[in-house]
């Protein structure tokens, strides 16, 4: 009965383990693409406005 009630215990911190490296990896992911979608905002601001980019794509 000990057994069972210490073997339950380490599967939910596992679970809170992979759960808290989960949300690690997506709010590192969610970073990654907020900037990069920020910068290819900032690049075709940049290319509307000047002409000799504008004309060189």
């Amino acid at each position: 009965m000990i057994y069972r009630l210490s073997n339950n215990g380490s599967r939910i911190f596992r679970t809170w383990e992979r759960r808290r490296d989960d949300i690690v990896v997506v709010t590192i992911w969610l970073i990654m693409l907020s900037y990069a979608l920020a910068s290819n905002i900032l690049i075709l601001i940049g290319i509307a406005r000047n002409n000799s980019m504008r004309c060189s794509t």
